[in-house]
């Protein structure tokens, strides 16, 4: 994922690249691991299993 988020930086990719990597780099990811500490980007680390994360997102939007 940190690919993209350094890929505006890089002038010899197209634009096709180059708006995916916009468009990647706005959307909110969430990162499910047991052995990271921390995450970069935009994202957040989740604690436990991805079945309690969904529960948590899908409660907090509604």
């Amino acid at each position: 994922m940190l690919y993209w988020e350094t890929t505006d930086q890089n002038p010899t990719l197209d634009f096709s690249t180059l708006e995916f990597a916009a468009i990647w780099k706005a959307l909110p990811k969430v990162v499910f691991s047991t052995t990271l500490s921390e995450v970069q980007g935009n994202a957040r680390l989740a604690s436990g299993g991805p079945g309690g994360g969904n529960r948590a997102v899908a409660s907090r939007t509604g």
